[in-house]
């Protein structure tokens, strides 16, 4: 595409590969994640976006643990991300920077998600409120900490960021979050998704046509095979 919007697996790659079979079955188009070592580190060409979108298919091994999902977040220094991840059975969205705002927010979906089990998620943030869909619809929220504020990328701190799926830094209390799961059809909106167009990411007869849309900043689809480390696993289709 010329975009330079690529996707790098990092960590451990199993004997068989870290490419399983998708939703839409046949070839290996989904990513699993081992929960310690493997995840993707992917180009961040995101960070000015004041509003945009997140969606992906996801299942987790354990949903009561905390698993990333798609995360911007910092190798070192303040503990400063924004993103998707589970804990407790729930979607969480979380906006945290401890050590220069002190900012905390996060939010909670009401659905509770079984082990193993495929989801579709989209996250909209439009700087005033986000929103959770879960499978085309819009969950009813609750407030974990702070408030809701739809915050999105270019609300973190002007500091280095990786965009990352399976993983997430919180360099200020030495923890590493890993997701054990899978994760496919990683897209970044520059815009927020109407209500309609994110029943039509879900539904199997109009999710291939709306990544095709304006807005769409990267699309990162699945190769399939034993994949060695470091290749890139996707980019702009246009």
């Amino acid at each position: 595409s010329g975009n330079g919007n690529h996707g790098t697996i990092n960590g451990t790659i199993p004997a068989g590969g870290v490419w399983v079979g998708g939703k839409d079955g046949g070839g290996k188009s989904a990513l699993k994640y081992d929960g310690s070592t493997n995840w993707v580190n992917a180009t961040n060409n995101y960070s000015t976006l004041t509003k945009g979108s997140l969606s992906c298919w996801f299942s987790v091994v354990t949903p009561s643990g905390t698993n990333p999902l798609l995360n911007m977040f910092t190798e070192s220094g303040n503990t400063d991300y924004l993103g998707l991840v589970f804990s407790s059975s729930k979607v969480i969205v979380q906006h945290q920077n401890v050590g220069t705002s002190n900012v905390n927010n996060g939010i909670s979906s009401t659905t509770t998600i079984a082990a193993n089990k495929l989801y579709h998620v989209v996250l909209t943030a439009d700087g005033s409120a986000w929103k959770i869909y879960l499978n085309g619809f819009s969950e009813a929220l609750s407030t974990l900490v702070g408030s809701n504020t739809g915050a999105f990328f270019s609300a973190l701190v002007a500091v280095a960021h990786d965009f990352g799926f399976g993983k997430r830094n919180r360099p200020s209390v030495s923890t590493i979050d890993w997701q054990s799961g899978t994760s496919e059809g990683v897209c970044v909106w520059n815009r927020v998704l109407s209500a309609p167009e994110v029943w039509s990411l879900y539904d199997p007869r109009t999710r291939w046509q709306l990544r095709y849309q304006p807005g769409r900043v990267a699309t990162f689809l699945g190769g399939g095979g034993a994949v060695a480390a470091g290749p890139p696993i996707g980019k702009l289709v246009n």
